[in-house]
């Protein structure tokens, strides 16, 4: 939700962002869109973890943010010198001053390798984790991710747009 880059996340709110762009409702930047998407996940995240747990699952749900990796094409449609600029070391310090987390493609798959395979993080379910800088932590995510009522009304509302039965959405959680 912080907007470092992206742009801040609008409000994580199913049926309003289903829509968005259509049937003459107005669009978000693709910087919000993708700052909210973000938001989403972790809340996600979080509920499942919820979910989970009030089931006595063993199953872990991590939030992981493998950071800015500049490498996966995220600039694709970034003039090339904007693209080529992005990647080079002095653009990732002055990213990082201003407080982005950076990954690699290495290091931040390593690290959700990491975290799947594990058994330090079996515990880990419910957490948020970053590949910050060459380090795999335990993080805070942002304060709206931590809201319980916006997140299992994401939950609820997205399972009505995709029409999950309540069968199909049972069977998601391990007995």
């Amino acid at each position: 939700m912080d907007g470092k880059v992206a742009g801040r996340a609008v409000e994580p709110d199913a049926r309003a962002l289903a829509f968005a762009g259509k049937n003459g409702v107005k669009s978000i930047s693709a910087g919000k869109g993708y700052a909210t998407s973000k938001l989403c996940l972790i809340l996600f995240a979080y509920e499942l973890d919820r979910m989970l747990r009030q089931g006595n699952s063993s199953v872990a749900s991590i939030a992981y943010d493998p950071g800015s990796i500049p490498e996966t094409g995220l600039c694709r449609t970034y003039p090339k010198f904007a693209q080529w600029l992005v990647t080079t070391s002095v653009m990732k310090v002055f990213v990082r001053m201003i407080g982005v987390t950076i990954g690699s493609l290495t290091f931040s798959g390593a690290g959700l390798a990491k975290m799947v395979m594990d058994p330090p993080y079996a515990d880990g379910s419910g957490k948020y984790f970053q590949s910050h800088n060459g380090t795999l932590s335990e993080a805070r995510s942002s304060k709206l991710s931590y809201d319980k009522s916006r997140a299992r009304k994401l939950w609820s509302d997205s399972a009505q747009l995709v029409q999950l039965q309540a069968s199909e959405e049972s069977a998601l959680l391990p007995k």
